[in-house]
């Protein structure tokens, strides 16, 4: 089982940002979300044979009330917001499996599927998806709890495993 754990919301903004803009017939910006799309149908191809995809289905979570400041969407660009309920919507339309995050973030749903995956012996790591920017950092204990399922299976490649832990440990250590 080749399972992949991927923050939705963080694909979108690095489409976003990295692919040209597309708009559809309809005058809607949709270059982000036919490009995270893309990416899931490739990763397809490639061999993954579970995809999780956690999504921030409203910005603000129990975050908001602990700290002041907190990301709220204030600061959004709206045709990027645009995109969030699209993004949803086309994926689970295609036949992915889609979590819609409300009271929590994206990452926390990544972490509780890790946490999941772990307790199945058939499970080979297949893909992570690190964030790179979060004002708080709560992706430390999601990047804790797959380096703790790293350790804990078996793999045949023992170099793949070290190599895997390598990039989770670097970027954990990166947070500091």
């Amino acid at each position: 089982m080749n399972i992949h754990l991927i923050d939705g919301t963080y694909e979108l903004f690095r489409y976003f940002f990295g692919t040209p803009s597309h708009i559809n017939d309809e005058g809607r910006e949709v270059g982000a979300v036919r490009a995270v799309a893309n990416s899931m149908l490739t990763m397809v191809q490639q061999g993954a044979t579970h995809i999780g995809i956690a999504t921030d289905h409203v910005i603000t979570s129990f975050r908001n009330e602990l700290y002041d400041g907190y990301k709220d969407g204030s600061d959004l660009d709206p045709v990027i917001l645009g995109q969030f309920i699209l993004l949803e919507e086309v994926l689970e339309a295609i036949g992915f499996t889609v979590f819609p995050m409300v009271e929590y973030e994206a990452d926390d749903g990544l972490g509780a599927a890790a946490r999941e995956a772990i307790k199945n012996p058939q499970v080979e790591p297949g893909g992570w998806a690190f964030e790179f920017y979060n004002e708080l950092y709560p992706d430390c204990d999601d990047t804790a709890e797959i380096l703790i399922f790293l350790n804990r299976i078996k793999l045949p490649d023992s170099y793949q495993k070290l190599k895997e832990s390598g990039k989770a440990t670097s970027w954990l250590l990166s947070m500091q």
